[in-house]
């Protein structure tokens, strides 16, 4: 579950309280704004059960269960782009960091590709293997975009 403050927790919906098994907090890793979107996924090792979230913060965040505590890692930080093609972001823009994201999906064959739609209104094609810079972007929206699939 991904909470307006940055949060993440995972409950056991088998068990009869209403207690989070595992939670983010500042010491692990707890994001500084709204959490809009959690998607589990198998890790590569298939050992652990993981999940992904993405942030207004700007960051797409692995976080794995180990056995007693919830470990993170940031896959990818968004950077805000221009509003046209290579074009670069206005100097607002730049000074306020990192774009804002508010969903994302995996592809359904490729388990390393994902979308993430942010707030500006851009959706980028991005990979877990090269997070430096966005395999494609696409540019469209003048609003938030709140799904992608």
């Amino acid at each position: 579950v991904g909470l307006y403050d940055g949060t993440v927790m995972v409950f056991d919906v088998r068990q009869k309280s209403n207690r989070p098994i595992f939670q983010s907090t500042i010491k692990t890793g707890k994001l500084t704004d709204p959490v809009w979107e959690v998607r589990w996924q198998e890790d590569e090792m298939g050992k652990n059960l993981s999940f992904f979230s993405v942030s207004s913060d700007g960051r797409v965040t692995c976080w794995t269960l180990s056995k007693n505590e919830l470990q993170y890692s940031n896959i990818l930080e968004l950077r805000l782009v221009g509003n046209s093609e290579g074009a670069e972001p206005d100097p607002e823009q730049a000074l306020a960091g990192l774009a804002g994201g508010a969903c994302f999906d995996f592809h359904p064959f490729s388990d390393h590709l994902f979308l993430v739609g942010t707030e500006e209104g851009n959706i980028h094609k991005c990979s877990k293997a090269y997070n430096l810079q966005y395999m494609a972007t696409y540019v469209g929206h003048y609003m938030a975009v709140y799904k992608v699939a």
